[in-house]
């Protein structure tokens, strides 16, 4: 008697696209393409700070 599979939440489904995408060059490239216009969109923010001591 197999168990009823349990519904999967949205970050489950969300983690499974994104490792889907990991697996080919062109999801690889959209996923560091993306990063790095979200960490340039940071910078023109002023929301990143260098570390200080």
């Amino acid at each position: 008697m197999e168990k009823p599979k349990k519904p999967k939440t949205l970050g489950d489904i969300q983690l499974e696209q994104f490792l889907r995408e990991l697996e080919t060059d062109a999801g690889r490239k959209r996923i560091g393409d993306d990063a790095y216009k979200e960490a340039k969109a940071a910078e023109r923010r002023k929301a990143i700070h260098p570390p200080t001591k």
